[in-house]
C-alpha cells in the first residue's frame, strides 16, 4: 500500500507489490478430498496448524479465502471453530451467503464469529453468481469481487473528506472539487496500468501467466472511495446545516 500524505488518493496495487496472487480460494472445496478418512478432532488440529502456518509464513496479511453456503456445511464450521479460538488477523474470510440455502443456525454461527473475531465478512452469492457465474469469482480484501484467474491491476481510492476539506461550499465540492480529484483519480489509474502492462510487462514475464494460472485478460482497473461521512459532516458544518446522525 502507498500512501500520499495529504493527499485526497490511497494507492493500493495488489500484483506490482507482491507479485503473486492474494486469494487462496475455496476452503471447504479444497480440503474435501482430503477429510474422508479422518476423525473431526483430526481434521480440527490440523486446521488449526494451517491456520497458524499462513498467519506466520506469507509476508503480507492481505490474502483471503472463502466458503459456500451448505456444499460442505461441515467444514464451514470447522472453520468457523478455528478462527473463532485463534482470533488471528489472517486470512481474512468471506462466507458467501444465500438466503435460499444458507440454514439459519449456520448463519447464527457465523454472526457469532464475527463478534468474536471480526469475521467473516459476508457476500451475496446470488448477485455475484449473476455477474461472475457460480464458483467463478473470488471474494478479497472484505468486498471485492474479481474473477478467478483475474484480479485488480490497481485499486485508487478516493478520499473524500480531503476532498470536502479543499472546498469552499457544497457547490463548490460538486461542481469543482470532486470533478477535479475524479480526473485525478483517472489519471493515475491509467499511469499505473501503463506501467503495469507496457513498460514491467509483468503479464509477459510472470509463471503465473505461463502456467495459465492467472489471465491478463481477466485484469481491470479498480477505483473507490472512503470517507463520505466525515466529508458530509464537514459540508453540512461549513454550510451552517445540521449533519445527519451517522
Amino acid at each position: 500500500m502507498m500512501r500520499y500524505p495529504y493527499s485526497p488518493f490511497c494507492i493500493i496495487t495488489f500484483l506490482p507489490v507482491t507479485s503473486m496472487p492474494v486469494y487462496l480460494g475455496q476452503l471447504d472445496a479444497l480440503l474435501q478430498p482430503y477429510v474422508r478418512i479422518l476423525t473431526q478432532d483430526a481434521i480440527d488440529i490440523r486446521i488449526k496448524r494451517f491456520w497458524r502456518y499462513l498467519d506466520r509464513t506469507l509476508p503480507r496479511r492481505l490474502y483471503a479465502c472463502q466458503y459456500w453456503p451448505c456444499r460442505y456445511a461441515c467444514h464451514t464450521e470447522r472453520f468457523l471453530r478455528a478462527d473463532a479460538e485463534l482470533k488471528q488477523v489472517a486470512p481474512n474470510l468471506t462466507f458467501i451467503y444465500d438466503a435460499e440455502i444458507t440454514p439459519d443456525d449456520l448463519l447464527l454461527e457465523v454472526a457469532k464469529n464475527i463478534c468474536e473475531c471480526s469475521k467473516p465478512h459476508i457476500s451475496n452469492g446470488p448477485v455475484n453468481d449473476k455477474i461472475f457465474t457460480k464458483d467463478h469469482y473470488g471474494i478479497v480484501s472484505c468486498y471485492n469481487s474479481l474473477p478467478l484467474g483475474g484480479g485488480g491491476s490497481t485499486l485508487v481510492r478516493l478520499n473524500l473528506k480531503a476532498v470536502a476539506e479543499r472546498s469552499t461550499s457544497v457547490d463548490d465540492f460538486f461542481s469543482r472539487t470532486l470533478p477535479h480529484y475524479c480526473r485525478q483519480q483517472i489519471a493515475i489509474i491509467n499511469s499505473r496500468c501503463e506501467f503495469l502492462y507496457e513498460k514491467s510487462h509483468f503479464f509477459e514475464n510472470s509463471f503465473l501467466v505461463q502456467e495459465g494460472l492467472i489471465d491478463p485478460e481477466r485484469f481491470a482497473p479498480m477505483f473507490g472511495m472512503y470517507g463520505l461521512a466525515e466529508a458530509v459532516n464537514l459540508l453540512c458544518e461549513n454550510a451552517g446545516l445540521n449533519a445527519p446522525l451517522w
